[in-house]
């Protein structure tokens, strides 16, 4: 293709067209597009599949105008509905070339306003039956996502920069151009959610939690219309993306955890606990995974009245029949007591053991001792308290001196010495040997377990 020949005056570099003929910009639009759709066929091939893909990044590389970068989204949507059914690789790579497009002419692709239609072919595409095309659609739409959120705040902030002229009457409220926003990506994943499709719905559920993911804070003012959306297709019987949609509010809540108030982490509460009790156990595992992020990104005071309902469910499941969903309900558990509960001051080991039993004992006898001696000699003149003998600990009653079973880790230091230095216990003695003792191995079980045959 010629590179100074392109349409509306332009070439695909972007430089202006000298004169030109409407016949050289017509072949100049069908070189791009059969340049693109030659290498698309190369992805039928498995030999020539990896010679594909880095032809179309070297044509993506290249510096091109709105109106080329046009042309190549039409070739992809195109061959996302033409590629070989029986190739789950030539499906996801046509999938993934979207957000290779994407990552090197993002701003010619919003100038030539093709984003929603690569938005809507993406869609058409997420009721593949091969997981590995569905996993490749939903990494294509976290791309864009993450490319969409600076282009939006950098449109935002040089709209506020413009000029403002003063003679210029006041816009009224709803006369305001709307600008792009993430309504663009959860609008028809929403609509794909709530389709009969299954494999739609799981694919829509993955690729809105790639976006939620990608988004960031960007998601903050969407939450509430997000949590009306997504609460409702948690309660519905048909809906078989449930495990893929706990991840989009597992997402919601571990980037924006602010967005999350008292009521609409109450709405998701019993929809958890449903999820818990179903068959599903990958469901089961993403709505636990839910309560733990939940437990370690939200504010006590918004979870502290579901602490029972929480931590009775988790203990249920400690011993579920499926080890990831144990562990992840052993980690929920963990999470939900770190955060929710007072410990108990734990006394130094080294107190401990000075409060032994027998200092205890001894202790109060002495206070005993002190007290009765007030009692008896408290109005008694000075010399008649000299006079009299002293009671020593060793005077106690016989009830009290009586030995004492004492728990082996509250031993003294001086208890602990004595032991270890006293003579070393007898060994034991050897045990009898009775009719069903083996001293040799028997010739007929050689080889075999030991059993109590009498020799």
């Amino acid at each position: 293709m010629d590179p100074e020949v392109s349409m509306d005056g332009l070439t695909p570099r972007g430089g202006k067209l000298d004169g030109k003929p409407k016949q050289a910009v017509e072949a100049a639009k069908n070189e791009m597009r059969g340049k693109v759709s030659k290498t698309l066929n190369k992805l039928n091939d498995r030999h020539t599949q990896d010679r594909a893909i880095s032809e179309f990044a070297a044509i993506c590389d290249e510096p091109l105008a709105p109106a080329f970068v046009s042309i190549i989204v039409s070739s992809l949507a195109a061959a996302a509905a033409d590629v070989s059914e029986n190739s789950s690789f030539s499906r996801a790579a046509v999938a993934r070339m979207f957000g290779t497009l994407a990552n090197t002419q993002f701003n010619s692709l919003m100038e030539a306003d093709c984003l929603q239609k690569v938005v809507k072919n993406l869609v058409k595409r997420l009721k593949d039956k091969d997981t590995s095309v569905r996993d490749a659609i939903g990494e294509t739409f976290g791309e864009l996502a993450c490319l969409f959120i600076p282009y939006m705040e950098a449109r935002s902030v040089s709209t506020t920069d413009v000029t403002i002229d003063e003679d210029a009457p006041a816009p009224s409220p709803g006369s305001e151009e709307p600008g792009p926003s993430l309504g663009i990506f959860f609008g028809p994943l929403i609509k794909a959610m709530e389709s009969a499709e299954e494999h739609s719905q799981q694919g829509a559920a993955i690729s809105m939690a790639q976006v939620v993911f990608h988004a960031g804070s960007a998601v903050l003012s969407r939450i509430p219309k997000l949590s009306q959306k997504i609460v409702p297709i948690l309660g519905n019987s048909q809906f078989r993306g449930r495990a893929q949609l706990l991840t989009v509010v597992c997402n919601m809540v571990e980037v924006c955890p602010d967005g999350f108030s008292a009521d609409i982490a109450r709405a998701y509460v019993p929809k958890l606990q449903a999820v818990c009790g179903s068959s599903d156990w990958n469901a089961r595992k993403a709505a636990m995974e839910v309560i733990e992020t939940m437990a370690n990104r939200l504010d006590v005071a918004i979870l502290i009245e579901h602490k029972k309902d929480f931590e009775e469910m988790l203990t249920k499941h400690k011993h579920d029949k499926l080890k990831p969903v144990r562990d992840q309900a052993i980690a929920a558990l963990a999470a939900w007591r770190g955060r929710h509960e007072v410990h108990s001051v734990q006394v130094p080991l080294p107190a401990l053991q000075a409060r032994s039993p027998a200092a205890e004992e001894l202790a109060a006898s002495e206070q005993e001792n002190a007290g009765s001696a007030e009692r008896q000699w408290g109005d008694a003149p000075l010399g008649a308290i000299a006079d009299a003998p002293l009671r020593t600990p060793l005077q106690k009653s016989a009830s009290a001196n009586r030995p004492r079973a004492q728990d082996p880790g509250q031993l003294t230091v001086e208890a602990l010495a004595k032991v270890g230095s006293g003579p070393a216990p007898a060994p034991a003695p050897p045990s009898l040997r009775t009719k069903w003792t083996r001293r040799v191995p028997h010739p007929v079980l050689t080889g075999h377990a030991v059993s109590l045959t009498p020799y």
